[in-house]
């Protein structure tokens, strides 16, 4: 069976100045094995674009050649892809098994396609096809956490919440304060005069209240557990 030769793994391999040898290391396999993708003698496979993604920062989607050009490599967050990035991202060791701080980059990814996803949302309820949007979205989340093998750490991402899950449904609803729909609702207050300008300022402050008292009863919770015997 022809295949066609990689010319995807070629122009990465290019944009980050390695040779096959380094990539084939970067990834755990042989530097033949990446000579027979370059030529056409293998096919890339989803897993193999993973790893490649993992080790690059480059996108899975793009290597699969399901966005983009065969010359411009695309990142993971489906934006051009740099040398400089990439090794930003390879140094620090990103995205594998690191937990995620509040103010880095990928805090930052996170919100911007959590605002998509809520445009996305908003258009098609607008629309009246709101509750497909929603299963399909469901569908993807489900799709991406089996396809990348996440599940467990998913699990311990929603088990993160637990503290303020635990307390009364008053103070978790204060969170949709700081959620992507907030940014609309702030957009709202803006543009509708002073009247909704100020409920929105007066919910800001009803959030910080709710949250340093969600913390004064997470932290009587905890002085109230019993200790345990050494």
């Amino acid at each position: 069976m022809n295949r066609k030769p990689h010319a995807r793994l070629k122009a990465l391999r290019n944009l980050l100045e390695l040779t096959q040898g380094q990539l084939a290391k970067r990834i755990g396999v042989s530097q033949s094995y990446i000579l027979a993708l370059e030529i056409g003698q293998r096919q890339m496979s989803e897993r193999l674009a993973q790893l490649v993604a993992r080790a690059t920062f480059v996108s899975d989607y793009w290597l699969l050649g399901r966005c983009g050009s065969d010359d411009a490599p695309l990142s993971m967050f489906l934006q051009p892809l740099t040398k400089k990035l990439s090794d930003h991202y390879t140094r620090r060791g990103a995205m594998l098994n690191k937990p995620i701080e509040a103010l880095s980059d990928e805090s930052f990814a996170i919100d911007d396609l959590c605002y998509l996803v809520a445009c996305v949302m908003r258009a098609a309820y607008r629309k009246g096809v709101g509750g497909v949007a929603h299963l399909r979205f469901r569908q993807a989340i489900t799709d991406v956490t089996k396809t990348l093998r996440i599940e467990q750490l998913a699990k311990e991402e929603v088990a993160n919440l637990d503290p303020i899950r635990q307390l009364p449904d008053g103070y978790f609803e204060a969170w949709r304060m700081v959620s992507p729909s907030a940014k609309f609702s702030w957009s709202d207050a803006a543009k509708n005069g002073e009247q909704e300008q100020q409920e929105f300022v007066n919910d800001i402050k009803l959030l910080l209240e709710t949250v340093e008292e969600s913390f004064r009863r997470l932290k009587k919770q905890r002085s109230s557990r019993p200790r345990r015997k050494a």
